[in-house]
């Protein structure tokens, strides 16, 4: 028998066993329930350099739901609505939510920068306004010290008046005489000094001379506190006022003694008597008191 003439049930059966075939070979299709189906992204080519990729969207989420498959879902259709954009000088890439709060964060970026700046600008302002206070109180508390020394001066004024004139002096009078006559002949350093620190005056070698110190040292020790090395240098100096050779060798010496350790021991208390410095303060004095 030819091939071209087969029997009927064999072609059936054959037939029959490619169609059980066929059934048991498909498989049911997946269908995504999370998603509907959407056309593919167009490609984009991304510009060189780095891009800000964000993908942002608020979503309810229940307490049973998978919480990793929720981003996904939601981060990627947020993804699937992403342009280009740009926040300054940054390019982002993103859904429009998304690139809004990248705008957000790059304003917020520039107000901090500038808020900032503000803020360095007011404390350098305020240093500045600190250094004025200073000065200034440096200044008054020079002021005041001058005023006491004129106030003295006129008490003395007045009191001669009643010694001189009216012949009704007391024991009070006589004492403010006496503190007028040092406030008027005696040293002074520190309202002496301000007199150059105003511009009043600019013989800076009168003032060296006398005291032995240039005006900015005296009123550093008068802003330190250092009222002891102050009242060595008044006394020098009225001792020098008197005449070049009013001055006692012994009181010579040891204050040329006091202000070379002044000036290597700048900032020290000179009442330390184990110091140079003190050494030199104490014999200083020890000299002074010889001729009160």
């Amino acid at each position: 028998m030819s091939s071209k003439h087969r029997p009927q049930s064999s072609i059936s059966s054959q037939r029959s066993q490619k169609s059980t075939t066929s059934r048991h070979s498909r498989k049911p299709a997946s269908r995504d329930l999370s998603e509907p189906s959407s056309p593919p992204h167009p490609t984009l080519l991304s510009p060189a350099g780095p891009v800000d990729i964000i993908g942002y969207e608020r979503t309810p989420v229940g307490s049973s739901d998978d919480i990793h498959t929720v981003a996904q879902t939601v981060l990627g259709r947020a993804l699937r609505g992403a342009e280009y954009g740009g926040a300054g000088d940054d390019v982002s890439y993103g859904n429009l939510a998304g690139r809004e709060l990248l705008d957000e964060r790059y304003s917020l970026k520039e107000r901090t920068t500038r808020l900032e700046q503000q803020v360095k600008g007011l404390q350098d302002e305020q240093k500045k306004t600190n250094v004025l206070i200073t000065e200034l109180q440096d200044r008054v508390s020079t002021l005041t010290l001058a005023l006491e020394g004129y106030r003295k001066i006129r008490h003395r004024f007045l009191e001669v008046y009643r010694r001189d004139v009216l012949e009704d002096l007391n024991r009070e009078g006589r004492q403010k005489i006496g503190k007028g006559n040092e406030a008027a002949h005696e040293g002074d350093a520190v309202a002496d000094a301000d007199l150059y620190a105003s511009g009043e005056r600019t013989d800076v070698i009168v003032f060296l001379n006398l005291y032995e110190l240039i005006p900015d040292q005296v009123l550093k020790l008068y802003r330190a506190g250092d009222t002891d090395s102050i009242s060595v240098v008044n006394a020098g100096a009225t001792w020098k006022a008197k005449g070049s050779n009013s001055i006692p060798p012994d009181v010579a010496a040891t204050l040329d003694m006091f202000i070379k350790e002044l000036n290597f021991n700048w900032g020290k208390s000179p009442t330390d008597g184990t110091s140079r410095l003190g050494k030199a303060y104490y014999a200083f004095w020890g000299a002074q008191n010889k001729y009160k």
